[in-house]
């Protein structure tokens, strides 16, 4: 309990904890009455705690100086007496009529946590469940008040900030699905305020920062350096070579690696069994199933990377074992039997990561740096180790600035990525080119005549 952590045992102790957290009750003493009373700083009234006597028992104090703290900014239940209140707190289990539901952290965890692992992708989850771990360890008190301090621990503008917001939004959600109405200590009409403040500060870092978006690029290799650096490999990094390679020819996350299957030759199609198929949210981040095309055709013989398809991805899954568990609820197995579950992929994050631990500690680094709008290298410019995702990023800029791209549109170079043409341009603006944006213009407007 927090009270008796922080040894608080005097009557100057427990006001100076109410005011520390900001407490929207505090309590009172008075003369006039041997009851311990109660005042709301919201409404400016006061009301009487009996039976709760004031100057006998510091024990009795406490306890409801704990319970002011787990009411945070809910409005009081005077429907509930005062000591079923403190018997609630104490034994949740305790059967009352009229009960208002009082929570701890390890009890929002636990909620939240049941519904995060029924609703979402291990990957998805992962934030919220760290947050709730800082919220604990940071001993946040479960007021809004207080969990608001918590989220400006980070710069309003910045990622970590929204990250925050949308962890909060998924405890809302939780604990909503269990007392059917959002908890009062995390209003969402509060979230959603500060949510349009982060944007629109976000928005003010970006304006005059057109290489915002693309800070964690750490590099963007030629074709001769992604060239030169897979011939280099030992033959006991085949696998790597492959799974390096064939994500950069076709744009790929990290684990759509695992997930990927070839397309069939056709005669009506030419070159149809160049192409590779990504299958949609059921396996992979994308929303939608979609195909992609290759970067540089050469390299599927060059490297073996449809040739050696099928041996390699078994391979790559014998080093991490793909999870998938039912749509429906996915604490538990797919059910073969039932064709209208087609299963979810849960741990895309563990398989992404083999690659890039594998890049990390085994290969000998991959270098490159971030190319200029028109796609060139400063071969002054500092290269960094880059990671596999610079890959993808890197078939996203060729796909911008290759002489060789000049006819694929911004809406075939999302739709190949498997992101809609928004996101493309989030990410990628920097780099369409001058010609592309005067395209673009020229077809969409029409001069008056």
């Amino acid at each position: 309990m927090n009270i008796k952590r922080r040894k608080t045992r005097t009557w100057e102790d427990v006001i100076n904890f109410l005011v520390d957290i900001d407490a929207r009750y505090m309590l009172r003493r008075n003369k006039n009455t041997p009851f311990l009373c109660i005042r709301d700083k919201q409404t400016k009234k006061q009301f009487s705690l009996k039976p709760v006597k004031a100057f006998e028992n510091i024990d009795r104090v406490l306890a409801v100086t704990r319970l002011i703290e787990h009411v945070g900014n809910q409005d009081w239940n005077f429907d509930m007496p005062i000591l079923d209140q403190l018997e609630f707190l104490d034994n949740p289990n305790f059967e009352i009529e009229k009960e208002t539901p009082l929570y701890s952290w390890s009890d929002i965890k636990e909620i939240t946590v049941d519904y995060l692992d029924k609703t979402q992708k291990r990957s998805s989850a992962k934030n919220t469940k760290a947050d709730l771990n800082n919220l604990i360890n940071s001993n946040v008190f479960v007021n809004w008040n207080s969990i608001k301090k918590w989220v400006f621990q980070k710069p309003l503008e910045s990622r970590p900030f929204k990250n925050r917001l949308d962890s909060l939004e998924q405890i809302r959600l939780a604990l909503s699905t269990i007392n059917g109405s959002e908890p009062n200590f995390i209003p969402k009409s509060s979230l959603l305020l500060l949510r349009e403040q982060h944007n629109r500060e976000n928005k003010k870092l970006k304006k005059y920062r057109p290489d915002y978006e693309f800070a964690n690029i750490r590099g963007i290799p030629t074709k001769e350096e992604a060239e030169k650096y897979f011939d280099s490999l030992d033959k006991q990094f085949e696998l790597e070579k492959w799974c390096l390679a064939i994500q950069l020819c076709y744009g790929l996350r990290n684990h759509e690696v695992f997930h990927i299957s070839k397309v069939k030759k056709r005669k009506d199609i030419q070159d149809a069994d160049k192409w590779i198929y990504i299958p949609g949210a059921w396996r992979t981040k994308s929303k939608n199933e979609h195909y992609a095309f290759p970067l540089y055709p050469d390299w599927i013989k060059k490297y073996n990377l449809l040739k050696n398809f099928d041996m390699n991805q078994r391979l790559l899954r014998s080093k991490a074992t793909m999870i998938i568990k039912s749509s429906i609820d996915k604490t538990k197995d797919i059910n073969s039997k039932d064709l209208n579950d087609l299963g979810v992929c849960v741990n895309n994050d563990y398989l992404g990561e083999w690659i890039g631990r594998r890049l990390l500690k085994a290969l000998p680094p991959f270098l490159a740096s971030i190319p200029d709008k028109k796609g060139k290298i400063d071969s002054s410019a500092n290269k960094q180790a880059i990671t596999p995702y610079d890959l993808r990023h890197t078939y996203a800029i060729r796909l911008a600035t290759d002489p060789r791209c000049s006819h694929i549109s911004i809406e075939d170079a999302s739709q190949s990525m498997g992101h809609d043409v928004a996101t493309h341009k989030k990410h990628y603006q920097y780099w369409i080119s001058s010609e592309e944006k005067k395209k673009q213009i020229m077809f969409a407007t029409s001069i008056p005549q």
